[in-house]
């Protein structure tokens, strides 16, 4: 099968699957709003989706020949982009955000950070394509990518704060202030501010990891990590 056959089945395969995401949400199932609901900035009646991007050097790779001519990262975004618009135009919405590995300091670490806090997708759709761009066109800034094959565990223990507003795994350090929503913090940028409400454990809220890693797979997590996580799922 040729690559752009494959990149296009991928891309109508997202878009279904948005698609029903949207067509299933109903105020009557799900109860989830962000923190800024009260200047309408999320809808408590629609699916949230949280994009959580994995941005390590091997997006900068172009060795996929995506259709688009553009690097792995770019054709990520790109299809993102394109399958949202295709949401709105066919009269859907949903909330959105985005997460993604922190990138600055001289050891870098390895958790994550809200680069677009959930918002309504029709009412920030502007904003929200706008950061796609600027991913597209930055992709390979120091601030924008970080060392490749990166373990996951750090990062998937700081989209679990996010949800819970919990802190950061490493109190903030490494996230890049320039490209960070301080929209996601409570105090930034070390704890986070949960866009779900308290009755909304029960909603439905989508993480959609876009990973990055290279043939060899994703690096395996040291035990630091691994014990975090498995310390957050005995509390679970």
């Amino acid at each position: 099968m040729r690559r752009d056959s494959v990149s296009a089945q991928i891309l109508r395969t997202f878009l279904a699957a948005v698609l029903l995401i949207s067509q299933q949400a109903s105020s009557e199932d799900i109860d989830l709003f962000a923190n800024g609901i009260v200047d309408g900035t999320a809808s408590d009646s629609l699916a949230n989706v949280i994009f959580v991007l994995d941005n390590t050097s091997n997006w900068a790779r172009q060795s996929q020949q995506w259709p688009d001519g553009g690097t792995q990262g770019q054709s990520e975004v790109r299809a993102i982009k394109t399958t949202l618009q295709r949401l709105l135009n066919d009269g859907k919405d949903v909330n959105v955000g985005i997460m993604e590995f922190t990138t600055v300091g001289a050891a870098v670490k390895d958790g994550g950070y809200v680069r677009f806090d959930l918002k309504r997708l029709s009412t920030h759709a502007g904003e929200f394509f706008g950061l796609l761009d600027t991913i597209d066109q930055d992709y390979n800034s120091s601030d924008e990518k970080r060392n490749s094959n990166t373990a996951y565990g750090n990062l998937f223990a700081d989209v679990y704060g996010y949800l819970t507003g919990g802190q950061q795994v490493f109190s903030g350090s490494g996230t890049p202030g320039a490209l960070a929503d301080p929209l996601g913090y409570t105090t930034p940028y070390s704890v986070f501010d949960t866009p779900l409400a308290e009755s909304s454990s029960c909603g439905k809220t989508y993480i959609v990891l876009v990973s990055n890693p290279d043939s060899n797979g994703p690096q395996p997590d040291g035990s630091a990590n691994s014990n975090r996580l498995a310390t957050l799922l005995a509390g679970v």
